[in-house]
């Protein structure tokens, strides 16, 4: 009888070890969950209704559906976030006002974000005010820590509903619209983020608002008026913003909108963003020991063009009228060149922000204006007194060497080879250009033209993309939590072609 073969070794598969109970499985007399099991139903309801609370109102609605257990949460342990926007759309005015009482009367409370704007939703503007303090007094609202309300467009303005002030005490972020701000309101111990928006506000009303919020970090000015200058005065604010509006107003509004902005004492601030394009605004930094990000800075209007000042040093537009001291806190500057403009504004940026690291470049130019002053980019002999700190550099709408026959094609070139041969701690340049100019032959023509064989950093990145999303819009900046990103001008993310120059 001839020997049975020794059996194969089979190698037994090894258990996770994070799901061992002590003593092993068999110890506890448990098999290990399956992989298809559903473990986030196994939280808490808490911690699920924080979750929900989290999504979008039609999201969180629909989670109802998902399971048995996930049936009671949006309409119990989850605090309550109802935007009225996003359930309104092609819904009849009926219906709609219908939803919004059947939620909030089935809803135990709290509240965690509630969005109204009666303008723009089927409402009869006789209901609006009604109907709005009616949902505002819902026990739903309870605690509510975000509040978007927007009232009916009309003129003047109503004041800003006092319903909403109930819930003073817990506000977190408040975007008030198309009201009169009062001129004793109540205090906000929590309020960090505060959008004002086509609101007619007086500066007894602004400086007791900016008064009563002691902790706020976040303040975006969007088309307001009847107050032709602001002056802040806030041991917190950390980023404030102005942004203008397209809105028609009577006359005497117009000429009350807003002209200066005036930082007298915000020792906390870091980030001031201008975004007006169509518009003037004079900027005064009397005390802002903390500013690292500026923008933008811009030539748009001619004759009177924005002014930023910090001291005795003075930036009209884009040109450096006195400077009487450098400002060494400020790391980034957006800057918007609306015509054609002589390298040697930029340079004295540069000189007047010596410690920047980040500098973003719009081009609002048309090849007519730099076929006409192309010759006016680059300096004869640009030299610069200090060392360069850049980093990161933006060009955006960049045209390059693609002239199509215009003599001023070259100039941007001229433009961007100046950071080529200069930056020399630079580490990623990046230049937005248009989709039909995004090809080998205008790689290679750019890539002799910057002279990039001469780079002065050897270990910067040189990369092409023909991606809209490099920079943001002023458009983009719509609440004030939009101003608290880490780098307000970047996007988050990106899409296009993109090519690295090697």
């Amino acid at each position: 009888m001839e020997p049975a073969e020794p059996a194969s070794p089979v190698q037994k598969k090894m258990k996770p070890a994070g799901l061992e109970a002590p003593g092993g499985m068999a110890a506890a007399g448990q098999a290990p969950p399956p992989e298809y099991e559903d473990r986030i139903s196994h939280l808490p309801d808490a911690v699920l209704g924080d979750i929900i609370s989290l999504l979008p109102t039609k999201e969180g609605a629909r989670t109802q559906i998902l399971a048995t257990r996930w049936h009671h949460l949006w309409r119990s342990s989850a605090p309550l976030n109802l935007d009225c926007d996003d359930i309104s759309i092609r819904w009849k005015r009926e219906i709609l006002v219908d939803a919004v009482s059947s939620i909030l009367s089935a809803h135990p409370g709290p509240g965690r974000r509630f969005c109204l704007d009666e303008s723009f939703r089927p409402f009869r503007r006789s209901d609006a005010a009604a109907m709005t303090d009616s949902w505002l007094s819902s026990p739903a609202l309870d605690n509510l820590q975000q509040l978007e309300l927007r009232h009916y467009d009309s003129y003047p303005p109503p004041p800003l509903r006092a319903t909403a002030f109930r819930f003073a005490q817990t506000l977190q972020a408040a975007t008030f619209g198309s009201c009169i701000l009062p001129s004793s309101p109540p205090q906000f111990p929590n309020l960090k983020l505060l959008t004002l928006e086509s609101a007619s506000i007086s500066d007894c009303s602004m400086r007791n608002m900016i008064a009563e919020c002691p902790t706020l970090e976040c303040l975006l000015l969007h088309d307001i008026y009847c107050i032709p200058c602001v002056r802040i005065n806030s041991q917190s604010l950390r980023s404030i913003g102005v942004r203008e509006g397209l809105r028609l107003r009577p006359i005497q509004d117009r000429k009350n909108e807003l002209k200066e902005l005036i930082i007298d004492n915000a020792p906390s601030l870091e980030k001031l963003l201008n975004l007006n394009l169509a518009y003037v605004l004079h900027v005064t930094v009397v005390s802002a020991p903390k500013l690292e990000t500026v923008g933008y800075v811009s030539d748009f209007h001619g004759v009177d063009t924005n002014r930023l000042v910090f001291g005795s040093t003075i930036i009209q537009g884009l040109q450096l009228d006195s400077m009487a001291a450098r400002i060494c806190s400020v790391k980034t500057l957006a800057i918007n060149m609306g015509s054609a403009r002589s390298l040697n504004n930029i340079i004295d940026m540069l000189r007047c922000f010596p410690c920047l690291e980040k500098l973003y470049i719009k081009f609002f130019l048309k090849k007519e204006i730099l076929c006409r002053f192309g010759s006016c980019w680059l300096p004869k002999e640009p030299s610069l007194d200090i060392p360069l700190k850049l980093k990161k550099i933006v060009l955006d709408r960049y045209q390059g060497t693609y002239s199509s026959g215009c003599r001023g094609g070259y100039s941007e070139v001229n433009f961007a080879k100046f950071f080529v041969l200069n930056a020399t701690q630079l580490e990623s340049m990046i230049f937005r250009v248009d989709a039909q100019h995004y090809n080998e032959k205008f790689f290679a023509r750019e890539r002799m033209a910057l002279q990039y064989e001469k780079r002065a950093s050897r270990g910067a990145q040189y990369h092409f993309t023909t991606d809209r999303r490099c920079l943001r819009e002023v458009d983009e900046f719509k609440h004030a939590s939009d101003l608290d990103l880490t780098d307000p001008f970047l996007r988050r993310s990106s899409s296009g072609s993109f090519c690295r120059l090697v």
